[in-house]
């Protein structure tokens, strides 16, 4: 709620532009007297405008708003009818209630009936005075200063629910602006911070489908830049990413993780290297922003940044950096970036960037060196610079094993852990189901230890099938609770014969439980096939899977774990 003095200073901004609006409103009523009742719609709403101007002379800004919203029910063609709630709105000036955005859709609607300068400098303004709106209608773009360049942000992942899919409009500023009070001085990240662009992105679940400011990227102006350079290119670049970021971020993430960050995510272009350790923060900088960088490295780093303040804070790490945050958000983002990308790349402004490029090879060996660890060692531990990768690691492996169904309870933001906890956290998130059930993609092996017809590919794992050789193993990690568990496989084999080709699965879970074999037989065409495990401790375990058909391979596609029943002794 804004204080009485400012209220009242938004109040005598507003009241002569208000006055000129109604009052020309009103000279457009007829002379004669009528009964309400006996008036068309338009009319009234022309009473109702000149209600407004009356109530306001009164003080009366409640009644005001009221007269003003029935006036555009009344006749929603009526340009004075919206620009009176748009007065009362910015009369009202109350942050809580949305007054400064509604003043501004208020305007705009009356602005795309009827041309007028005194509602475009009071719609001016507003977005330039005090803070920036923090929604806008798509319609409002055309009007707002500076210039907005609009793209759609697709989610495609067929791992997601169908509700979640599909696409959303997004809008960048791209031009330099000083609408708000720029903090030219941060603790942080030092001074010189005089510039700033906006990101807004369609709210999925906004019934009016108005466009919410998501990110916000602030830079030094070429006029303070310590190398003279104009950052603002870079700065708009990095904010599209940004939104597409936290588009993504709320589609895998759920709205309840979505609501914990610090919005709109605020961003710093900052010159030089950072003054310390990079800690946990609500906010995030990339470093050496002077530094010529390729598109792609650029993405990388704008998505290690968001990781700083968007992913759990898991450290303190004995190297550097001392948490691992940044390169889980480093493996991760750049994934979901690719996956929901048509042709797989991403704008970088007018360059398209591969987004291969930034994933690999990095993540794919950071995958790699977590689902080769032996299966029950939980320190997550090891030479120094190892922990950050087997973290990101683990967030990769968890993210394809538990995408639209748990992940949110896993990446919680800002929540401190150290990795043995972060991979507690995960295996506890599997021991809670009821029932257990776990799904492995068949393209999630491990790659040491196994031999498979086709390399691994981290672009690959969720969504194409391995292919099995004869006689050769293919390897998986998993975590079991304690119980009873059925194994599915679903798999093909290349021929269409009937001649059975039979699977052999071995789980060793380390020298303190017991291994587990299962024999399962496999004929021409898809099947899927089952088998019962026999009881197993909770832990860590290594699958290995091979086949006997000399004269045949096995496309597998998925390995499904079933619990089947609880409680069994260790």
């Amino acid at each position: 709620m804004t204080s009485w003095l400012s209220s009242c200073a938004m109040w005598s901004r507003a009241w002569i532009p208000a006055a000129l609006l109604l009052t020309q409103v009103v000279t457009t009523l007829p002379a004669a007297a009528q009964e309400p009742g006996d008036l068309p719609p338009e009319q009234r709403a022309l009473q109702a405008v000149q209600e407004v101007r009356r109530l306001l002379d009164e003080g009366n800004l409640g009644e005001a708003l009221v007269k003003a919203a029935e006036a555009t029910d009344l006749d929603p063609q009526l340009a004075a009818a919206w620009r009176a709630r748009a007065v009362c709105h910015q009369m009202r000036g109350n942050d809580i209630e949305d007054d400064r955005e509604l003043a501004i859709a208020y305007y705009t609607r009356s602005l795309q009936l009827e041309e007028w300068e005194q509602a475009h400098r009071q719609l001016r303004a507003l977005a330039q005075e005090g803070r920036y709106p923090r929604w806008v209608t798509e319609a409002t773009l055309d009007f707002l200063p500076g210039d907005y360049r609009r793209r759609v942000v697709s989610i495609r992942d067929e791992r997601l629910a169908p509700e979640v899919r599909g696409e959303l409009l997004m809008a960048i500023s791209t031009e330099h602006q000083y609408p708000e009070r720029v903090p030219r001085h941060h603790a942080v990240y030092g001074d010189r911070f005089a510039g700033v662009m906006y990101g807004f992105l369609e709210d999925p679940e906004d019934p009016a489908g108005r466009l919410r400011l998501v990110a916000r990227v602030f830079y030094p102006t070429d006029t303070l830049s310590v190398t003279g350079q104009d950052f603002r290119q870079e700065a708009s670049r990095t904010a599209e990413i940004l939104t597409r970021i936290c588009a993504y971020y709320r589609a895998y993430l759920g709205t309840s993780l979505w609501e914990r960050l610090a919005r709109p995510v605020s961003f710093f272009l900052v010159e030089g290297p950072p003054a310390g350790p990079i800690e946990p923060r609500t906010d995030a900088a990339v470093y050496h922003a002077e530094t010529t960088r390729t598109g792609a490295e650029w993405v990388g780093d704008v998505c290690a940044a968001f990781g700083t303040m968007a992913m759990p804070a898991v450290g303190p790490l004995p190297g550097t950096p001392k948490w691992a945050s940044g390169a889980m958000g480093a493996a991760l983002y750049p994934k979901w970036l690719l996956v929901n990308s048509i042709d797989g790349v991403a704008p970088w402004g007018e360059e398209l960037v591969d987004m291969t490029e930034v994933l690999l090879p990095g993540a794919e060996e950071a995958l790699q060196a977590f689902m080769a660890q032996p299966p029950n060692d939980e320190s997550m531990v090891g030479p120094v610079g190892q922990e950050g990768q087997l973290c990101a690691g683990l967030a990769l492996y968890a993210e394809s094993i538990l995408a639209g169904d748990g992940l949110e309870e896993f990446l919680v933001p800002g929540q401190q852990v150290a990795p043995r906890d972060l991979l507690w956290r995960f295996s506890q998130i599997l021991g809670d189901r009821e029932p257990g059930r776990l799904r492995v993609p068949g393209g999630l092996f491990v790659a040491p230890g196994s031999d498979p017809g086709r390399a691994f590919s981290l672009t690959a794992a969720d969504a194409e099938p391995a292919i099995m050789l004869p006689g050769r193993p293919l390897r998986y990690r998993v975590y079991l609770d304690e119980a009873e568990w059925s194994l599915t496989l679903v798999a093909r084999a290349a021929s269409e014969s009937d001649r059975a080709t039979r699977i052999n699965v071995l789980l060793t879970g380390g020298p303190r439980r017991d291994p587990a074999e299962l024999a399962l037989e496999l004929r021409g065409g898809r099947k899927i096939v089952s088998g019962v495990l026999p009881p197993m401790r909770a832990g860590w375990y290594i699958i290995t899977l091979t086949h006997d058909n000399a004269g045949d391979t096995v496309e597998l596609s998925s390995i499904s774990l079933a619990e089947r029943q609880q409680g069994i002794a260790p």
